[in-house]
């Protein structure tokens, strides 16, 4: 499926041709986080979402050191100019200053591409289960004719019989107790990189400052602050998953999550949800990251059991997605979306909605 993924100037020009209303869907389901309204678009989005992301990480590479030769080759002019001391700091911070929203900017924009590589690779996990393309009216014809033949993603990945209307058994053989574990491997190598690169940000910030380079001194303490932040924000996360592997466990009377003490049977499950993270800033690595929510009936129950931490992020999650009972899915973190997905029909014949 991946290599049916368009990519470099094939995937620019494969955007370039979409229609405005086809640009304007693709990022407004990026916006949510939801897979884009056909899966032919899916694979426009994602491979020019893959493209954009990747120049503007070698940009992110290649302005640093500009950066540093501008500032050199500006304060050796100015000392042949015999400017003053003040003078020269002053204009080192003001680049300084520059340098660090240019890089904040790039970042931001960059994170909108990888949320709309994420979204475009949703379709195509969509695709692959056996989900209908879901163009709205107005855009199916053109989302059709121009991108879901020529790429062949229903020759790759044939689409499966379409979702009853009325109830039906789970799809699959007889569903057996299962649990789902967190495999912890990456997420430590992750939380420990970013540690390592916390204390090295911070040495440097106390190397500058006593050897009285007041503009890099600046640099390094804001770095240490966004990098200290990123790292705070995973402390819970981090414990949570070392005190309990165990991420959801199903069998056929219902489903459980241990971490955040809920639990509730099939019957009350009303709809499977899958999203991709949603908002302006994505975290590293999220194109595979899935959320996958049970949307229950009646979620206060669910809310009461857990305490007072996981109630307030539950609320959130309740929020965006209608539902407390959120499952993350990554193959390198607890399981695929497609397999996840696969799994519960076995259990359920709530439908599932892509976005």
């Amino acid at each position: 499926m991946q290599t049916l993924v368009p990519l470099g100037r094939e995937a620019v020009n494969a955007w370039r041709s979409l229609s405005p209303q086809a640009r304007v869907a693709a990022w407004t389901a990026a916006r949510q986080g939801a897979a884009p309204p056909d899966a032919g678009l899916g694979l426009v989005c994602a491979g020019y979402g893959r493209t954009m992301a990747r120049r503007l990480t070698v940009l992110l590479v290649v302005v640093p050191i500009v950066a540093i030769v501008a500032i050199a080759l500006l304060e050796f002019a100015l000392t042949l100019a015999h400017a003053s001391q003040a003078e020269l700091e002053a204009v080192t911070i003001l680049l300084v200053i520059g340098y660090v929203g240019g890089a904040v900017a790039l970042r931001l924009r960059r994170s909108r591409y990888r949320q709309l590589h994420s979204c475009g690779l949703l379709a195509v996990e969509a695709a692959r289960t056996g989900a209908p393309d879901r163009a709205p009216a107005g855009l199916v014809n053109p989302y059709q004719s121009e991108f879901t033949v020529p790429y062949g993603l229903h020759q790759a990945a044939p689409a499966g019989p379409a979702a009853p209307a009325g109830p039906a058994a789970p799809a699959g053989p007889a569903a057996e107790p299962v649990e789902i574990r967190a495999r912890i491997g990456a997420a430590i190598g992750s939380f420990a990189s970013l540690v390592l690169l916390c204390a090295i940000v911070w040495l440097g910030a106390v190397f500058y400052a006593s050897a009285g380079y007041l503009a890099f001194e600046v640099l390094f303490i804001i770095l240490g602050c966004l990098v200290t932040a990123s790292t705070g924000l995973l402390v819970f996360p981090m414990v949570r998953v070392l005190r309990q592997r165990a991420v959801a466990r199903f069998t056929p009377a219902g489903w459980e999550l241990p971490s955040s003490r809920m639990a509730g049977s099939w019957a009350e499950v009303r709809e499977i949800r899958v999203r991709a993270p949603g908002g302006r800033v994505v975290p590293i690595g999220s194109p595979g990251i899935r959320l996958v929510a049970l949307v229950v009936a009646d979620p206060q129950p669910h809310l009461d059991r857990t305490g007072r931490v996981t109630r307030r992020l539950a609320g959130r999650t309740l929020r965006k997605f209608g539902t407390p009972v959120v499952i993350l899915a990554h193959p390198r973190r607890t399981m695929g979306v497609v397999e996840l997905v696969d799994l519960l029909r076995r259990y359920t014949a709530a439908p599932v909605n892509w976005g």
